[in-house]
Formats: C-alpha cells, sequence, structure tokens
C-alpha cells in the first residue's frame, strides 16, 4: 500500500484509523492480507468479496482518470495491473 502513498499505520482524515479500515476490509473480505515465508511485512491483495462486487480492473482504470498527471513510472505500474486484472 506504500506504493499508492497510504501509510497502513498512520491516520486519514478522511477514513481514519487506517489500521482499523484494513481490518474492516480484511474481515468483510474486501482485501486479503498475508506474509510471504520470510518477510516480515504483510501482503494485501483484492478480496473474494471485492473481485466480485468490483471488478480490480475496473478500479485500476478510475484511478487512471483521477489521476491524469500520473508520472510515467506510476502509469507504467498502474497499467501493468488493469493487464493483469484483465487476464484473470
Amino acid at each position: 500500500m506504500m506504493k499508492f502513498g497510504v501509510d497502513i499505520d498512520g491516520h486519514s482524515d478522511i477514513f481514519g484509523s487506517m489500521p482499523e479500515i484494513i481490518a474492516y476490509y480484511v474481515k468483510h473480505m474486501y482485501l486479503d492480507k498475508f506474509k510471504e515465508q520470510g518477510d516480515d511485512e504483510f501482503t494485501y491483495t483484492w478480496g473474494p468479496r471485492a473481485k466480485a462486487l468490483f471488478p480490480e480492473k475496473n478500479l485500476m482504470k478510475l484511478m487512471a482518470q483521477m489521476y491524469p498527471d500520473m508520472d510515467e513510472n506510476k502509469t507504467k505500474v498502474l497499467m501493468r495491473g488493469i493487464k493483469m486484472a484483465a487476464e484473470e
């Protein structure tokens, strides 16, 4: 999530406590949370409920529209995400 500038241990003026909101999304299956073997940090992926209600590729397209001035590297990362989501 840090790739997107989200401090998961912090506080958001919009969402409040990030640990609480992330725990909510994990509990309600919008996010999957896991650790890779030998890794100290958690990885978050699109959960089954989110996939069913709002396909990831639609979110990626929305983000691209919301941030048209995104730098080239971030745009490439976003487009890879769109391509991967479309292939699922």
